[in-house]
């Protein structure tokens, strides 16, 4: 699951002062990531912030 920057940034867009976070998995990891979420009792779109913010504070740049 490695989060990447999305190609289509332009710049001075809204992009690019907040770019989008695009994750490459497949059908099966993104069914994983709604069980976590429901067990949770939160959003796909919230746990993967959250995996994202982890990401930065254990100091990934590219995440």
């Amino acid at each position: 699951m490695a989060p990447q920057q999305n190609e289509n940034t332009e710049p001075g867009t809204a992009d690019e002062r907040n770019p989008r976070i695009t994750f490459a998995l497949r059908p099966e990891d993104w069914e994983q990531l709604d069980r976590v979420a429901k067990a949770r009792r939160s959003s796909v779109s919230q746990l993967c912030r959250e995996i994202v913010g982890a990401a930065l504070d254990a100091g990934y740049a590219n995440a």
